[in-house]
């Protein structure tokens, strides 16, 4: 497939730079992404948009952070939603996207986790290995398991 030397879109003009300053061209890149070459095309010349999965994918493949191919509207609305946690956090709230049910969850899940952590290893969770920790993960699924069971 030819390159395209001009790309017509914003996104097709900053996924063509990229790629350049990276020297891939769209076969790595689409094996890079496991997106198809034409699809690639396809975003360069304008003919459609990839969605957020995609964009991340172009942007860890070419080296740059996740959100470098994000759309200004979509990063004025992510700026909005972290602003609004700021907010709340700083009037002494949580997060505005959870619930008091799904937070109580959360500090009951944590009060578990530490607790068990200090029976099996004597330490805070946080204080412990990867491998402890999937450990301890792997003992509260097996027991969320058993509790769940017919019988």
């Amino acid at each position: 497939m030819p390159e395209e030397l001009d790309p017509v879109s914003p996104f097709g003009r900053l996924l063509a730079a990229a790629m350049s300053e990276a020297g891939v061209k769209q076969p790595q890149l689409a094996k890079l992404t496991g997106i198809r070459q034409n699809q690639i095309s396809r975003w360069k010349k304008g003919e459609r948009q990839p969605d957020l999965k995609e964009r991340i994918a172009l942007a860890r493949a070419l080296g740059k952070p996740e959100d470098y191919f994000l759309p200004p509207e979509l990063e004025d609305d992510i700026e909005a939603a972290a602003e609004a946690i700021r907010a709340r956090k700083a009037v002494g709230g949580t997060n505005p996207f959870v619930t008091a049910e799904q937070e109580a969850n959360a500090r009951l899940l944590d009060r578990v986790v530490d607790q068990q952590s200090h029976l099996l290893f004597g330490r805070p969770f946080e204080n412990l290995s990867q491998t402890e920790r999937d450990q301890l993960w792997q003992q509260l699924k097996r027991a969320e398991d058993a509790r769940r069971a017919p019988g």
